[in-house]
């Protein structure tokens, strides 16, 4: 009698997800979503009725891998980026964090419960789109990048009005703090306003100081045009150099000559007198 050596029972059945403890607190609108979906039976969407009619599934969900879809899905709204709606992360950490992932006797990690979970249930249901590469260890595909689709919050009851409003808005803080749709993306409203806030307030100073520096060239460009006259080169020539040298880094100040700093006054003399030719046409 040949006794079968492996079980097909999941090592961990009730798999939950944890958010690690050095990860920030996620947007609102991020911990909402969680909430809401927590308790619901996500495994009983009806989209994934018409996996079995293409017969990608000839069987219902069963028990073990409910709860995994439930854990997992709860960790990729955990890493979802608002504006791009990339999941950011890989499936090892969705494995970690929600308890899916197993280590054999051997010492052999394994993450197809999630793997397996995105490439034959999620992936096929069209909630997520993903890239994938092939793993040597583990002798399968493995999604390097996921990407959830509208059908994903059909799936969880989330208006897709909402979705796109939410990422209309870090959208366009993006552009104005000039911040990638990534970053803009993982930040909560609040802290995307303390940004705008500072930006524009270092925008004012950046404007305030642009004005004060103008200023100073337009008194220094006349004192020049003065001095051409009283043959007062070397006083307003080393008011000049002290400009330029305050201004250098220690690394080109190590390597400047004295020739290579009469050519640097010469060339900030010449746009003074264009300031000046400017002024007076």
């Amino acid at each position: 009698m040949i006794v079968n050596q492996f079980s097909r029972k999941a090592k961990n059945p009730r798999p939950y997800f944890s958010a690690p403890k050095h990860h920030k607190a996620r947007p609102g609108v991020i911990r909402r979503w969680q909430s809401w979906t927590e308790s619901k039976p996500v495994h009983l969407w009806t989209g994934f009725q018409l996996l079995k009619v293409s017969g990608s599934r000839s069987r219902n969900i069963r028990p073990e891998r409910q709860v995994a879809l439930a854990a997992t899905v709860q960790a990729m709204l955990h890493h979802l980026n608002l504006v791009t709606h990339q999941v950011e992360a890989c499936v090892e950490t969705l494995a970690d964090t929600c308890a899916l992932s197993t280590v054999s006797k051997a010492g052999n990690k394994s993450i197809t419960r999630v793997s397996r979970l995105i490439n034959d249930l999620l992936e096929p249901a069209g909630l997520v789109t993903t890239e994938k590469v092939w793993d040597k260890n583990l002798g399968c595909w493995i999604p390097k990048y996921i990407e959830v689709q509208p059908l994903f919050f059909e799936m969880l009851g989330i208006s897709m009005h909402y979705v796109e409003k939410e990422q209309a808005r870090r959208q366009a803080y993006a552009q104005k703090l000039l911040v990638s749709d990534s970053e803009a993306g993982l930040l909560s409203i609040s802290e995307l306003k303390h940004r705008a806030k500072l930006h524009h307030i270092n925008q004012a100073f950046k404007r305030r100081k642009q004005k004060l520096e103008e200023k100073s060239q337009k008194r220094l460009a006349s004192r020049l045009k003065g001095a051409e006259s009283t043959h007062g080169y070397h006083e307003v020539d080393n008011e000049i150099a002290l400009g330029i040298l305050r201004s250098l880094p220690q690394d080109e100040l190590a390597r400047l000559t004295p020739a290579k700093l009469k050519e640097l006054v010469n060339r900030r003399k010449a746009f003074l007198k264009a300031i000046v030719r400017d002024k007076l046409s």
